[in-house]
């Protein structure tokens, strides 16, 4: 890439294969300390699709291109999918083909790629959006055809009672968050002029819900506070030059809204963060609260440890105690992992902040050094 005349890396800009249709997607899967950039780059002359993956100096990585049998038709995304948390996976669609699956050295995960006969018939690009439903720290991907809504485990298998005909012909995709406030996830899809909503279990939520716009919904919806009220809004575009909002009665809380908008965040870098999964680690209620962080300082994301009796909060405040971010959580014993976000998903600067765990009429507080 580059400015004006001059190149910000020397190997950059490079051309690609052919025509493509994927915007990059930007993570760290190998876990090196400096993202990837990966994407999708068309056909040679025999219709053998190629996936790039660059460093972040322009260096081409190691083992990159790699080759899929057909046209890479859209956006990869990046998400933890296996047992291995050190470093991360990607998934991208493969037209007349299905959805892939890879680890950062270019190897097909075992279990994919997931074939068109089990995601239905697709006529266009499509991209996944990814959430951690079970909160076992791997990551679940949703993916919508022109026939169905898949949920798709990291081994490659399908989310009991998925998929569901629903379908949306047109090229946007599902978002996910906690929409009618039950403190649980639910799935929003696009369905060609309506946005349908589904339980983690297939089946459609019916009260309040599909959102119609009458007419064709041609981007993916997104889910924010946009009013400051500290409840959910659904915004979604439509054919007829139209800007479509509704209100929710779902309290805006982070834990509960890993995939809000298209290619998961404002930011479009398509990938899921271990922070954004609160991991269950036990299932016994512990008797009494505790709180403790590691790394203390930290500079990247640090490990919060949180115990509860009962269920409760965790919450993060900056140095004037405006509150910067907040999970619901149930009783039980928890890792939270905290990357210096905000409710926006806006990194914060360096400074001190208070960790603040509430279970009850239990309370622990904790302070906690940023340091960039």
């Amino acid at each position: 890439p580059y400015i004006g005349d001059d190149y910000l890396v020397d190997s950059l800009p490079e051309c690609t294969t052919s025509f493509g249709a994927s915007a990059p997607a930007v993570g760290d899967i190998d876990g090196d300390g400096s993202p990837e950039i990966i994407v999708g780059g068309g056909t040679d002359d025999t219709t053998i699709g190629y996936i790039y993956v660059w460093e972040s100096d322009g260096s081409r990585k190691d083992g990159f291109p790699i080759t899929v049998p057909n046209v890479p038709w859209g956006s990869p995304a990046i998400a933890n999918l296996d047992d291995d948390t050190t470093d991360l996976e990607f998934v991208i669609f493969v037209v007349n083909e299905g959805l892939y699956a890879f680890d950062d050295e270019g190897n097909i995960l075992p279990g994919w790629p997931v074939p068109m006969s089990e995601l239905g018939y697709c006529d266009g690009i499509r991209t996944p959006s990814l959430a951690d439903l079970d909160g076992d720290g791997k990551s679940e991907i949703i993916f919508l055809t022109d026939e169905k809504l898949s949920v798709i485990k990291g081994d490659g298998t399908m989310w009991d009672g998925f998929p569901v005909d629903i379908g949306n012909v047109e090229w946007s995709a599902p978002v996910i968050a906690d929409i009618d406030g039950d403190s649980a996830l639910e799935i929003l899809a696009p369905n060609t002029n309506q946005l349908l909503a589904y339980e983690l279990t297939g089946e459609p939520i019916i009260t309040g819900y599909p959102l119609p716009c009458g007419i064709d919904i041609m981007a993916s919806p997104t889910i924010e506070d946009i009013d400051g009220d500290g409840l959910l809004e659904i915004l979604v575009p439509a054919y007829d030059s139209k800007l479509y909002a509704w209100r929710t009665f779902s309290p805006a809380d982070t834990s509960l809204m890993p995939w809000t908008t298209h290619r998961g965040n404002m930011r479009r870098s398509a990938t899921l963060l271990p922070s954004h999964t609160n991991s269950i680690v036990e299932k016994t209620k512990p008797a009494q609260i505790a709180l403790s962080i590691v790394p203390n300082p930290f500079n990247s994301t640090c490990r919060i440890n949180a115990s509860l009796p009962n269920d409760g909060t965790l919450e993060i405040f900056d140095i004037i105690g405006r509150s910067i971010a907040r999970w619901k959580i149930r009783a039980g014993n928890y890792i939270v992992l905290w990357d210096g976000s905000d409710y926006l998903k806006k990194k914060m600067p360096s400074g001190l902040y208070f960790v603040r765990l509430n279970s009850g009429n239990m309370q622990s507080a904790k302070h906690i050094l940023l340091l960039k």
